[in-house]
């Protein structure tokens, strides 16, 4: 198992060979199963995903490798929507993993839905983040996200835009700022941080960026691409240094 390194195939068959609890930390963003629904605003310049690998997973094998490789005690993130958030915590449930929070991510810019009025719903302003952990969360940095905080507790609602950074060309490229949030919160510099759906490397930059060690897995040749041009560049933007805002 190479470390601060973007392997480029199956999630689950790259995994497979990676030993036991051999990671601490994972944070990932996988596909979200909406296999092209939504809307296209093109005058406001708002496009739906459509793309090949964001299609519903058949199982949760790349789960359960998760959990294998996981350490006691050490935390897993996953981000989502209602299209597949709650699949996704039924089966961690299912596998006894420890639940510790549902994050909520408002999106102050958020897409419009066009037809809201006429299908008679509210507006899509949030993703969520399934916080949980292997066994009780053992390395739980409380005091570096208080520091970050103004000196209060951290919250689990986040107000940040879709992304603040310089784009790389993914369509669902999430913000530096929180991958960061989940890294600082459960894990240390040095520590190991798995994630097996790369895409443009934003968990990779984000762990550079922290003094931690990655392992990204994707894919897609185009988005490795992507990743490692992000990965190389020295200095990345001042956008990133303000954190999140947690309420």
């Amino acid at each position: 198992m190479e470390i601060n390194k973007i392997y480029h195939g199956n999630n689950i068959e790259v995994m497979q060979g990676f030993p036991d609890k051999s990671v601490d930390c994972i944070v990932t963003d996988p596909p979200y199963g909406i296999n092209g629904e939504g809307f296209v605003w093109e005058e406001k310049s708002y496009k739906r995903i459509d793309a090949k690998w964001d299609k519903r997973e058949p199982d949760y094998i790349w789960i359960e490798e998760c959990i294998r490789l996981l350490k006691d005690g050490g935390a897993i993130y996953i981000t989502g929507t209602h299209h597949n958030i709650f699949n996704v915590k039924n089966y961690l449930d299912s596998r006894g993993m420890n639940f510790n929070n549902f994050i909520v991510w408002h999106k102050p810019n958020g897409m419009p839905i066009k037809y809201a009025k006429q299908l008679g719903i509210f507006a899509f302003s949030c993703e969520y983040i399934l916080y949980y952990s292997k066994g009780k969360p053992l390395n739980f940095q409380y005091n570096s996200l208080k520091a970050q905080n103004n000196g209060k507790q951290q919250r689990d609602f986040i107000i940040l835009n879709t992304c603040e950074d310089l784009k790389s060309g993914h369509p669902s490229q999430k913000p530096l700022k929180l991958m960061r949030k989940f890294i600082i919160a459960s894990s240390k510099e040095g520590d190991i941080i798995l994630d097996p759906f790369a895409g443009s490397g934003t968990t990779c930059v984000a762990c550079k960026q922290l003094n931690r060690k990655y392992i990204g897995i994707e894919k897609e040749e185009e988005y490795i691409i992507m990743a490692e041009r992000r990965l190389k560049q020295s200095i990345l933007s001042n956008m990133f240094t303000a954190e999140p805002k947690f309420i």
